[in-house]
């Protein structure tokens, strides 16, 4: 099966590529925000029987949190590759297959 890549320009790239790195900063803040709530709400309501639901949730919280940070660091490379490929003023084609090599 062949599958086709639309060609964006560097520039539009970089611009999707910030508005990405602006979301997900943005579910950075609601991890911290979901940590408190889970420290100032929930946690104090002591129930031996939810005891462990608890710590499930703040576990799932943190491994999200973690992911989260994986893909921060990797959209912030993303974005520094495509400025270096405005400054050279790399054409379309050229940022595709170095995008494609990247991958590897």
């Amino acid at each position: 099966m062949t599958t086709t890549t639309p060609f964006f320009s560097p520039e539009k790239m970089h611009t999707e590529s910030k508005d990405w790195l602006s979301f997900v900063n943005f579910v950075k803040t609601e991890y911290l925000f979901l940590l408190d709530t889970m420290k100032d709400v929930i946690l104090p309501a002591r129930n031996d029987d939810t005891q462990i639901e608890k710590e499930e949730i703040i576990d799932a919280i943190n491994r999200s949190e973690k992911r989260n940070n994986t893909i921060t660091r990797m959209v912030n490379s993303h974005i520094r590759f495509l400025e270096d490929c405005i400054k050279k003023n790399i054409t379309k084609i050229n940022v595709l297959l170095l995008t494609n090599i990247n991958l590897f």
